[in-house]
């Protein structure tokens, strides 16, 4: 799941973007949005770890990845929505215009999709700043348009570099990027959301934000590494959207306090002064979630409001901060066999069993309790 949170002093305020994760033959009524298209009601999960509304929806999309497949079908899906869109007119050929810009980015098609989000900015009167990762969408000012892409391409290529995945990021992500909260809030409740400072979503790779910076500019570069960390690690390192919890937000806390300077990250993994105040206080008061538990917890009891969602994230960055900064050799192991086992099989709970192989709950829980009362 992908995290949303902004800082007010040291309130720290944070809202969910919901992902589902469906067992085989499940049903649940959700919102979910799929290569720009919105989905509501009644969902439901298929043997090849679809999520699709009815029988003849999950047909429909597994036919249009077939054909996407297809250079030449790809070409005439192209032709044939440009052919509707024209002018980019009207309301719904605007939408239509956007939606095909995004098709020709998941198809790799990027000169194409520069064409159709200039044509839709052109009409909605928003920037669109091409970066070497991103598509920009906004109506705020073009300097911070600007700053923002260098941002994002600069953590873009130091994940490349820190977690050196196989295959290299290219631009295949768009960032909408809104001049206001007010504008931002009511596009998050559109979409069924309620988050509070920024979001991702991994069906559609867009990144959703507005800009911070009358309050406090550092707050939107902290979202920007944050979700740029979910965006990487998903469509890159991973290869798919990690389950446990843990790890997804433990990892885009403790990279969310890079520093950048000269077009490049120079340092990163920070110490977050404003997560370690919220962990310390759940401890004095026994509200933190006991290892065995944690380590397994799931997106809905993470993300469950008010003070106790601050403190999960705060156990999440706390977590990760330790098993990337400890001495102890086993718990530096556990952590390591977890993501070679989550890389090789993308079976979370495969990689945490073996994980405990390495270093039990309680070895792991006793090593964590040393190293914070240090910090």
């Amino acid at each position: 799941m992908c995290a949303a949170h902004l800082r007010a002093g040291s309130v720290t305020l944070l809202a969910a973007l919901a992902i589902v994760f469906l067992a085989d033959g499940a049903q649940a009524d959700f919102l979910i949005l799929e290569n720009g298209r919105t989905y509501r009601g009644t969902l439901k999960a298929y043997p090849d770890g679809s999520v699709a509304t009815s029988e003849s929806e999950y047909r429909f999309s597994r036919e249009r990845v077939a054909r996407s497949s297809n250079e030449e079908s790809v070409a005439e899906v192209i032709e044939n929505w440009s052919g509707e869109i024209g002018e980019c007119a009207s309301g719904t050929a605007r939408e239509a215009c956007l939606s095909l810009a995004k098709f020709c980015v998941f198809q790799e098609r990027y000169k194409e999709a520069k064409k159709f989000f200039a044509l839709w900015g052109k009409h909605r009167k928003w920037m669109v700043f091409s970066s070497k990762y991103y598509f920009i969408l906004s109506n705020t000012k073009a300097k911070r348009v600007k700053e923002i892409g260098a941002r994002l391409d600069a953590i873009m290529r130091f994940y490349q570099k820190e977690f050196g995945a196989e295959r290299e990021p290219k631009q295949d992500f768009v960032v909408r990027f809104f001049k206001s909260e007010s504008q931002f809030g009511a596009f998050a409740r559109d979409a069924g959301l309620g988050a509070a400072g920024a979001y991702y979503d991994p069906s559609s790779r867009e990144l959703v934000l507005w800009d911070m910076s009358l309050t406090n500019k550092n707050l939107t570069f902290e979202a920007v590494y944050h979700e740029a960390n979910h965006q990487y690690v998903g469509a890159y390192y991973l290869a798919h959207q990690p389950k446990h919890v843990w790890f997804s937000e433990g990892l885009a806390t403790y990279y969310e306090t890079a520093k950048y300077k000269s077009k490049r990250i120079v340092d990163h993994g920070r110490k977050s002064q404003d997560y370690l105040t919220t962990l310390k206080a759940g401890i004095r008061s026994c509200r933190v979630t006991p290892m065995e538990k944690f380590l397994s917890m799931e997106y809905r009891d993470f993300y469950c409001g008010g003070k106790q969602e601050s403190l999960n994230y705060a156990q999440a960055w706390g977590l990760v901060y330790f098993l990337k900064n400890t001495k102890d050799k086993g718990c530096r192991a556990f952590f390591e066999r977890y993501i070679v086992v989550l890389r090789e099989t993308k079976d979370d709970e495969k990689a945490l069993a073996e994980a405990l192989d390495v270093v039990g709950f309680e070895a792991l829980e006793k090593a964590y309790e040393a190293f914070n009362k240090h910090l």
